[in-house]
């Protein structure tokens, strides 16, 4: 049996999450697991439980608790010893959290770093969360969350050495944010940001950590960090000491993805910045959770990271149905866990395939830039598919998937139109607000045109012409008059005796407000909207 208590508290058996009662039931089962493995007497159980007002009643209470969660756990899980109880317990995420941690720190950047992200992967909100004020459960609560940050500190430190310094740069402002007195994250902010040629912010960041420090302590930063900033000045050899050399960079690996025919997968947060300020320092927890989700998909279908951006991901693989097949688990993934903080988000996808240029530093061309146009186009949750993919994957389509057409589209800076797919679950068509930054293609030619039969069937036209004429247009003329009812055909007015040609029938809108109730009644407007549709006929 295992205990999970980085985030929420949980047991699991054979893949089976064990229940585990509410209330003071799940804390009890809390302060026996902060006790694993010793003797906890009952009248320090009632004590922290029920506090100085205890009710007359408690012990049986408690035994009763006691005996509700013996039902939902293994039989020797819970052993009553005189006056009090114990709880066996083996295996805890804790604990692997802590081996993982200590084993991180005897290796290389290389391996260390994939050491703590598995670590850090396995907090899922704030260590025991379901007791997190009660006062018993602060020192506890302390002592991870300390060493949560430490492991992000060494795993931030691995990466700078790697070369990944623009990667963490964002991260590493949100955790400033969060915790301004740590001066070793403001020592490894002011690292990337130096090693991304951003020295005058890196030396800002210096200023900052010491305003800090002075108007909160009254001290001054400590010598190693006066040293960092001494090196940034004078432009230090040494900070590039641990640049990696050729090869030994992670971002040129990303880029060596597949070549020929490639299937891109670009996809970002919903709504991402509104998460930032409503998060802040937090942010960096969903942010880590959401990469390492992305990560593991990718890995799963054989894919390569091209690009990270905050929250934003350029991934590349050589089989269109394996990128499909990464986009459903991503989305699935999101909506199956818990997320840091009971967060949820919703990511937008698009997918496209083509034949892009490949140089030093990674993809180019028309390919990449079309595939972020299609992913920008979509909402939250929505996955979407060019033509060229929809080719390549349509026969093909991960199980439980289906292919819903959306149209044609013009993307926002490439001219061509694209045809646009919808990927979705089998018998599910989820339904989406129209795309963004994309107008529809089909029958974008002029006005009215779309609208009235071929010319050889003028007599339409001229009973739509009648019936805008019977309305009193908007023409050139001084006069004012009533704006256009809403109803189709109007009944046509003797005044209006012209039947204009297509080409002199246009449109355009007016944005007045009526004044009154007899004007909004003249227009045929029952609402208080501004925007009123008009026709000129010159």
């Amino acid at each position: 049996m295992r205990f999970r208590n980085l985030g929420l508290l949980e047991a699991w058996e054979d893949g089976r999450e064990l229940p585990l009662g509410r209330g003071r039931q799940r804390a009890l089962l809390a302060l026996l697991l902060l006790h694993a493995n010793e003797f906890v007497s009952t009248d320090r159980l009632i004590d922290d439980l029920w506090g100085e007002g205890s009710p007359p009643s408690a012990p049986k209470v408690l035994q009763g608790y006691v005996s509700k969660l013996r039902r939902g756990l293994p039989p020797d899980a819970i052993v009553t010893r005189g006056s009090g109880y114990l709880l066996r317990v083996t295996d805890t995420d804790a604990d692997e959290f802590e081996r993982l941690l200590e084993q991180a720190r005897g290796q290389e950047p290389r391996d260390a770093a994939q050491t703590l992200r598995a670590a850090l992967a396995l907090w899922r909100g704030r260590p025991f969360a379901d007791v997190e004020y009660e006062a018993w459960a602060q020192s506890e609560i302390g002592r991870l969350e300390e060493l949560r940050l430490d492991a992000l500190e060494e795993r931030l430190e691995a990466e700078i050495a790697l070369g990944l310094h623009q990667d963490v740069v964002a991260e590493l402002e949100s955790l400033v944010a969060a915790h301004p007195l740590r001066e070793r994250l403001r020592g490894l902010l002011m690292l990337a940001l130096y090693r991304c040629d951003r020295q005058a912010e890196a030396l800002e960041a210096y200023r900052a950590a010491r305003s800090t420090l002075v108007e909160a302590l009254g001290i001054e930063p400590s010598k190693a960090l006066q040293r960092l900033e001494q090196a940034i000045l004078t432009q230090d050899p040494e900070l590039d000491a641990q640049a990696p050399r050729t090869g030994a960079s992670a971002r040129p690996e990303r880029a060596r993805g597949p070549t020929g025919t490639v299937t891109f997968l670009s996809l970002d947060i919903e709504g991402s910045t509104r998460l930032v300020h409503e998060l802040r320092g937090e942010y960096a927890d969903v942010l880590a959770e959401f990469r390492r989700i992305v990560r593991e998909a990718v890995a799963a279908g054989s894919g390569h990271e091209v690009d990270t951006q905050g929250d934003a991901f350029l991934l590349a693989f050589q089989s269109a149905r394996n990128a499909a097949a990464a986009a459903l688990a991503i989305r699935r993934a999101l909506h199956e866990r818990s997320l840091p903080h009971a967060t949820q988000l919703r990511v937008r996808m698009g997918i496209h395939a083509g034949e892009p240029g490949v140089g030093p530093e990674g993809y180019h061309g028309l390919d990449v830039v079309r595939v972020s146009r299609i992913c920008a186009a979509g909402h939250g949750d929505q996955i979407l598919l060019s033509n060229a993919a929809r080719e390549l994957v349509d026969g093909e389509l991960p199980s439980g998937a289906a292919l819903h057409e959306l149209g044609l589209y013009l993307l926002k800076g490439i001219e061509r139109p694209e045809r646009i797919y919808q990927l979705d679950a089998v018998g599910v068509h989820e339904e989406f607000p129209p795309l963004r930054e994309a107008l529809p293609a089909e029958g974008r030619r002029t006005g009215v045109r779309r609208f009235v039969r071929p010319q050889s069937k003028r007599r339409d036209l001229s009973v739509l012409a009648a019936a805008l004429g019977s309305a009193s247009a908007y023409t050139s003329s001084p006069t004012p008059r009533p704006l256009l009812p809403h109803s189709p055909f109007p009944t046509p007015s003797p005044r209006s005796t012209r039947r204009p040609s297509e080409s002199s029938v246009t449109f355009r809108w007016e944005t007045r407000r009526p004044t009154s109730r007899s004007a909004r009644a003249r227009c045929g407007c029952s609402t208080r909207t501004s925007t009123r549709c008009r026709a000129s006929i010159p």
